[in-house]
């Protein structure tokens, strides 16, 4: 894994979660998964892919998990 400042894994993952929105538009939930965790592990306190990734989540049924996104926004 390539090293980076932690502002350059900001960037990173805002770029991820903006991708895996896309892919979710175009319909490739797999691969938008995929993104929206990458994102979330370059940088796990970045607040709109949590939201991003738990609406995601929410709309392919799976409310536990969301509801459990949507906790880490409301108890920080």
């Amino acid at each position: 894994v390539h090293e980076c400042p932690k502002d350059e894994w900001t960037i990173r993952s805002r770029i991820l979660c903006h991708y895996a929105n896309f892919l979710e538009k175009i319909e490739r939930f797999g691969e938008a998964e995929k993104q929206y965790l990458a994102s979330l592990e370059a940088d796990p306190l970045n607040d709109t892919c949590i939201l991003e990734y738990g609406t995601f989540m929410q709309s392919r049924g799976e409310f536990d998990y969301a509801e459990r996104l949507f906790e880490r926004l409301k108890n920080r």
